[in-house]
């Protein structure tokens, strides 16, 4: 995590874990909504940027959406574009947290990805002065 993340606290792990176990092992519709309401880049965690990937590709296809595979489409992201994340199959059996509140995460979610790029501008460009 970068210092100014780190210091100005904008990350909530609670709110990413439980929108992507929700996606993983929620109803379909809720999955659905945060697909739409979401992107993997508002996630901080690599592990779940790459499971919100996965799980989003299996939502438009017709794979079903299990642990066996999301963990396969998860595996081919990682390599399609060379990122260096070690997902398991136990890692997504234990996601936790209440799914029923994943919508009102998703909100969460949006807000620290938005403040972190804000954050992420603001230091830029009191470098740059």
């Amino acid at each position: 995590m970068t210092d100014h993340i780190e210091i100005l606290q904008l990350v909530n792990s609670t709110a990413e874990e439980i929108t992507i176990k929700a996606l993983c092992h929620g109803d379909m519709q809720a999955a659905i909504t945060l697909a739409e309401t979401l992107e993997a880049t508002d996630y901080h965690d690599q592990r779940f940027q790459v499971i919100f990937m996965a799980a989003s590709n299996l939502l438009r296809g017709v794979e079903p959406i299990d642990t066996k595979s999301i963990l396969e489409e998860c595996r081919s992201l990682a390599t399609e574009l060379k990122l260096k994340v070690t997902i398991t199959a136990d890692f997504i059996e234990k996601l936790t947290g209440d799914t029923s509140k994943a919508t009102a995460y998703a909100a969460t979610v949006k807000r620290m990805s938005w403040l972190r790029k804000t954050a992420d501008f603001a230091t830029w460009l009191v470098s740059e002065l």
